[in-house]
């Protein structure tokens, strides 16, 4: 299983880290210090997983293009990005399962939130997931 989970293995790790790692072309936020708390829950865990991240964040407009090259074996679509929101579809295929969900983020300039939904089907189980983003900027960076 550890295989067929490796092919997924970035995309969940970019999701939980998302609204500090990325955004889409013309999505604005404030460069600065942000601390980002992704809660995730899914139909295989009993208990939410929380995970809280400061970043240092130097741009002041992300590319949603960086986010669609990091990830091997998914492709985006639907992909709706303002100076506010960001909209999108996934779907990924790699060895052993896929995923597909649709995710939305919005930006307030020093504070942003977002959620994401997945359905997965890896080595014959279903699972879905659900991670949700809050973000804010704290100050700056050090």
């Amino acid at each position: 299983m550890r295989l067929a989970l490796s092919g997924f293995a970035m995309l969940l790790l970019l999701v939980l880290f998302l609204p500090a790692s990325m955004a889409a072309e013309g999505l604005k936020i404030r460069p600065g210090k942000w601390v980002t708390e992704s809660t995730m829950t899914n139909s295989m865990m009993p208990q939410p997983r929380v995970t809280t991240r400061t970043e240092c964040v130097t741009e002041d407009e992300w590319n949603a293009e960086d986010l669609m090259d990091s990830v091997e074996g998914c492709t985006w679509k639907d992909v709706v990005a303002t100076a506010t929101t960001l909209d999108w579809k996934v779907e990924c295929t790699n060895p052993g399962g896929r995923m597909q969900g649709d995710a939305s983020y919005r930006s307030e300039g020093d504070r942003g939130s977002g959620q994401m939904n997945m359905a997965m089907q890896v080595n014959g189980m279903n699972m879905t997931m659900k991670v949700v983003w809050k973000g804010e900027r704290v100050g700056d960076c050090d």
